[in-house]
């Protein structure tokens, strides 16, 4: 008996893609180079937003009014041991210089500060008295030297002498009257 129902498959074809090969990487490129102008235009854009003429100048505070300011907080301070006292009134006094005179006092040790600070176009009187400053804090901040009040309140004025007397002086230009 034979089979009738069953019958021989069709012979294999040929699979064929619907585009070639070669255009698909056509149109690939061609969306690489369109992503990466959609990057470039983003990058340019951000960078234009952040740009300097579309932010406002911060106003840079005088060294003087920053040093002013942190004395009256040092000295409205209360419960400051000796040793928190030095550290901050040498970085007031450190910032000053640096502010003022343009030395990185900052970054310096004693040591380095010194020879600076005779370098500095200011009267010998404040040169001597930032370099007793120095020498009488550093023992106070290092090796927990006690001081008293009254040296500390001397001190404290002594920076703000020093802040007052080499600030550059502001020219108050009044309007000139004019006579009939």
């Amino acid at each position: 008996m034979e089979m009738t129902d069953i019958h021989d498959i069709k012979p294999l074809l040929p699979v064929r893609l619907p585009v070639s090969i070669p255009g698909v990487l056509w149109y690939v490129l061609a969306g690489l180079v369109l992503a990466g102008l959609i990057l470039a235009a983003w990058c340019y854009w951000r960078r234009k937003r952040r740009s300097p003429q579309n932010e406002v100048p911060e106003r840079v505070r005088p060294p003087d009014e920053v040093a002013y300011e942190a004395l009256d907080r040092l000295e409205a301070a209360s419960g400051l041991t000796e040793k928190v006292f030095y550290f901050r009134l040498s970085a007031i006094l450190r910032g000053y210089l640096s502010g003022r005179f343009g030395v990185d006092a900052l970054e310096m040790t004693t040591e380095e500060l010194l020879p600076a600070v005779e370098r500095m176009a200011m009267e010998r009187s404040h040169k001597s008295g930032i370099r007793a400053l120095a020498l009488f804090s550093d023992p106070v901040k290092f090796a927990d030297i006690p001081a008293a009040l009254s040296q500390m309140e001397k001190d404290l004025c002594f920076v703000r002498q020093l802040v007052k007397e080499t600030s550059p002086a502001i020219e108050a230009s009044a309007p000139a009257e004019q006579k009939d």
